[in-house]
């Protein structure tokens, strides 16, 4: 298992801020301000800085490039959840429409079959009536059973 050495924190501004690269004479300048050490504008060293900053450009060509495919897919994927939300909506909302109208067509057939037994409880009744009226009308003429 390594131990990671944790750096303290500085106040200091990076020298190399995000896609922005250094110009030799800036190297040079800032060379010269650390170690107090002039460095010639023709010394090899510096083809680092310039092998460093196609480096720098080519990884801001491949990360600019790899930001538009990601936002395309995104845009994309994005597009098509809406899309599937909206038609998941509708869908939603025709089978409520629907459920409420299957659910009054039942109550309304269940409201029909009600008045069709009451109907038939009234004819009972009347007919139940009729029959002691009819018995008390003989009792009381005499006309017995």
């Amino acid at each position: 298992m390594t131990e990671e050495k944790i750096l303290p924190e500085t106040s200091k501004p990076p020298l190399l801020p995000d896609d922005i690269h250094l110009s030799i004479d800036e190297i040079r300048q800032e060379l010269f301000r650390l170690h107090d050490f002039a460095v010639d504008r023709d010394d090899p060293a510096l083809m680092y800085v310039t092998i460093m900053n196609a480096c720098l450009d080519e990884q801001k060509r491949l990360m600019d490039a790899h930001l538009n495919a990601l936002s395309s897919v995104m845009a994309r994927e994005t597009g098509t959840s809406i899309a599937a939300t909206k038609e998941n909506v509708a869908a939603l909302a025709g089978l409520m429409s629907r459920l409420t109208t299957d659910g009054i067509k039942e109550a309304a057939r269940d409201m029909a079959g009600l008045q069709a037994t009451m109907k038939l409880c009234t004819a009972v009744m009347f007919v139940s009536a009729l029959l002691v009226v009819g018995v008390f009308v003989l009792k009381a003429t005499g006309g017995g059973l």
